[in-house]
């Protein structure tokens, strides 16, 4: 009897530049406006401050939940790794693997997602490729990841070799 050895490989991910510096200025002036809402709060009792300080930690903490951690490459799938749960595509499932170049990709337009806080993702529409989800953490690096049903998904490893061991 053989076995075979199932092998993974995981891919780092990291925020670039603009992200971090959206991520940092929105932490900011949210924990400005909760101390200032918790502040009223205290003083006159308003329950509006309750609102405005559970929809600024609902948010941050969807933000945190739905950005991607890393990407596991199997034998058999690709998991986008999340807090809020793993985005799984089966191998078979994969139409083409490319390198997304910027001028490639057009205009994006964010139709429900996130654009900067703790990353890039979620629904987003390209003037030259239509319809995409995005599961990045960065503007460059960028591989487009076609299935055979015809949905597009953007991921933005560190290491660009994730698009060959793909088409593998």
């Amino acid at each position: 009897m053989t076995t075979t050895k199932k092998t993974s490989s995981k891919y780092s991910v990291s925020m670039d530049s603009t992200a971090w510096l959206i991520t940092v200025l929105m932490l900011c002036i949210s924990a400005y406006f909760i101390y200032g809402q918790i502040k009223e709060y205290l003083f006159s009792g308003e329950t509006n401050s309750v609102i405005i300080v559970a929809v600024l930690t609902g948010v941050f903490l969807i933000s945190l939940a739905m950005r991607p951690i890393s990407y596991i490459l199997t034998d058999e799938e690709l998991i986008i790794k999340r807090l809020a749960g793993n985005i799984r595509i089966a191998k078979n499932e994969i139409h083409s693997v490319e390198s997304l170049d910027n001028g490639r990709s057009g205009t994006l337009i964010r139709t429900f997602g996130i654009g900067g806080y703790f990353g890039y993702f979620g629904k987003y529409y390209s003037s030259s490729l239509g319809s995409l989800t995005l599961y990045a953490t960065r503007k460059d690096k960028r591989i487009l990841v076609t299935t055979k049903s015809g949905k597009k998904i953007v991921l933005t490893p560190d290491d660009s070799a994730l698009a060959a061991d793909l088409k593998k």
